[in-house]
């Protein structure tokens, strides 16, 4: 399902363009720059209530197209006295425009608000000898949450499909349960990765597999120890 957000930008005027052309918007400057006009402001001032100085606007003289933009040319150019930052004029760059925000994005924020990361831990005694077998467990459940998706009130829902467990001697498992052995004595350790298929709700129905996600549980840590042996002789 593709959810689209769109951003309408609209431009403030006291007068369009046509009215201006024919002279009724105020004052209209000469120019000699054959097919366009000039719109001229006065310059506004605000009075502060706590100070009462006067405080001007800053503004700027800028010229854009009778369609109002910057990049397609009509026969007509505006000039007039706007206020800095409102809006752009011929001759400035273009900003980039900022990529989509994809579902996977927006889930971002309420996953790693809402959704805790799963719980590893040592099922076998915490000092196993080498080649002992040791035993590794996760909680990973499924987890619906409340919060807003684009805006708009949306329940998420987090269902974990895919354990990866990965230790420090580079061996890997798959599973909430595994078990496995270590061959070196020494500080060792085990941690999983959940992948989680993220649901949503929300207009009162459920899109499924909108989105994936996966969560590094916490390491656990342990001891492998290699005792002493004995060898026995056989004649």
């Amino acid at each position: 399902m593709l959810v689209e957000t769109v951003l309408a930008f609209a431009l403030a005027s006291s007068c369009d363009v046509t009215k201006a052309a024919l002279g009724g918007c105020g004052s209209v400057c000469s120019s000699n720059t054959p097919g366009s006009f000039s719109l001229c402001d006065s310059q506004t001032t605000e009075r502060t209530e706590s100070s009462g100085a006067i405080n001007a606007k800053p503004k700027r003289l800028c010229t854009f197209y009778a369609n109002g933009t910057i990049d397609i040319p009509t026969m007509t150019v505006i000039s007039a006295w706007i206020d800095i930052g409102s809006r752009l004029c011929i001759g400035d760059p273009i900003p980039e425009p900022a990529p989509p925000r994809t579902i996977t994005e927006e889930l971002s924020d309420i996953f790693t608000a809402n959704l805790d990361r799963p719980v590893a831990r040592l099922l076998s005694r915490q000092r196993p000898e080498t080649y002992e077998s040791v035993v590794f467990e996760v909680d990973a459940d499924s987890k619906t949450v409340a919060g807003k998706l684009l805006g708009d009130p949306a329940t998420i829902r987090f269902r974990p499909v895919a354990t990866m467990w990965v230790f420090s001697d580079g061996d890997s498992a798959r599973g909430n349960n595994v078990s496995k052995f270590f061959s070196q004595q020494g500080t060792v350790w085990g941690k999983a990765r959940v992948t989680y298929e993220v649901d949503y709700n929300r207009f009162g129905s459920w899109v499924m597999d909108a989105a994936s996600w996966t969560l590094t549980s916490n390491t656990v840590d342990l001891q492998v120890f290699d005792p002493p042996r004995k060898t026995l002789l056989v004649p």
